[in-house]
């Protein structure tokens, strides 16, 4: 179930952690996926988490003539990698006492293997060619294969996931259609879709309907937070807020308003972006008990290239302040 019956509030991901569970114990067992279904797009994802019947409730009896729609959008769905990134992330949430580490910008092999050995669960990849931080494709395979070698060396504990972030949602885009291309053949685990019209374009397209991924959305006002329910009533489980500033979507160095991360805290579990560096992530994390912190342009020496020394003292306040 979904719905947490102490105060009613809806995550889609605690069947997801459920789902392991009960798998582990009985891997015949078929599972139901209760509440949190408001829309077609959202019956949908609970079949792509690999469930087996979904329970339609309040939706349905509010709406009952779409109710054959949710039906049909669940039927005509499929299990697909969704399940095994969402899976992922749920184990990082329960197996961490801080928020998930996310090092956005990733360029090179050797910021990639910084981050990681310094405590990074997520690194992101641009793929915009408007971006100073854009990476290619090639790039992204060789900063894989090397971080595979680190771990069979024993210099790394684990893999980090690898997120690829895109903008531009028209698939003959060429740094979209990489990203993609990286995520069917298991280099990257998910999309970062940024922006909110490009995460309604992404999301209703069905050539990206078996893609992973998650939203970003630009926070700049509280006529913002509508996006947010809008894009949980498709089923979006989790959606990045970060800040904006000028024409720029994210590297920016600029802070979420604090009251507004504060208005959104109130309704879903955040994962946060924007400004965030080693002076200001223990007050971040303590007012705001973020799910996931995302950090890229206070990290770097110039745009796609890291500091060693400011991912370390980053990391270490990071994990200092979370692990007493």
């Amino acid at each position: 179930n979904s719905r947490d019956l102490k105060d009613f509030s809806i995550d889609m991901l605690i069947p997801v952690k459920m789902y392991s569970k009960i798998k582990a114990l009985s891997e015949d067992a078929r599972i139901t996926f209760e509440s949190g279904i408001l829309s077609a797009k959202s019956a949908g994802f609970a079949r792509n988490l690999g469930f087996h019947a979904i329970l339609l409730g309040e939706a349905a009896a509010k709406e009952p003539n779409l109710a054959e729609q949710f039906i049909k959008a669940f039927e005509n769905s499929q299990e697909n990698k969704s399940k095994q990134f969402w899976q992922k992330i749920t184990t990082l949430q329960d197996s961490k006492t801080k928020p998930i580490l996310k090092i956005c910008g990733i360029t090179n092999e050797k910021d990639a293997l910084i981050a990681t050995q310094n405590g990074a669960d997520i690194l992101g990849f641009i793929f915009w060619n408007k971006s100073k931080r854009n990476i290619d494709a090639k790039k992204v395979i060789e900063i894989k294969e090397s971080l595979k070698n680190q771990l069979q060396n024993g210099n790394i504990s684990k893999m980090p996931l690898f997120a690829g972030v895109i903008v531009d949602t028209d698939i003959n885009c060429l740094e979209t259609k990489n990203a993609i291309s990286l995520v069917e053949s298991d280099i990257l685990d998910a999309i970062q879709v940024h922006t909110f019209d490009s995460a309604l374009k992404f999301c209703t397209n069905k050539e990206f309907s078996n893609i992973p991924h998650y939203c970003a959305v630009n926070l700049n006002s509280k006529d913002d937070l509508n996006k947010l329910d809008e894009l949980a009533k498709i089923g979006e489980p989790r959606i990045l807020l970060d800040a904006q500033s000028q024409n720029q979507i994210g590297g920016t160095g600029t802070q979420i308003d604090e009251e507004l991360l504060s208005l959104a805290s109130k309704k879903y579990k955040l994962w946060i972006a924007g400004g965030i560096n080693s002076e200001n992530v223990n007050h971040l994390i303590s007012n705001f008990h973020p799910q996931l912190i995302d950090v890229s342009s206070s990290l770097e020496i110039e745009p796609g290239i890291k500091s060693e020394e400011k991912i370390k003292v980053f990391c270490q306040q990071f994990i200092d302040k979370n692990t007493k």
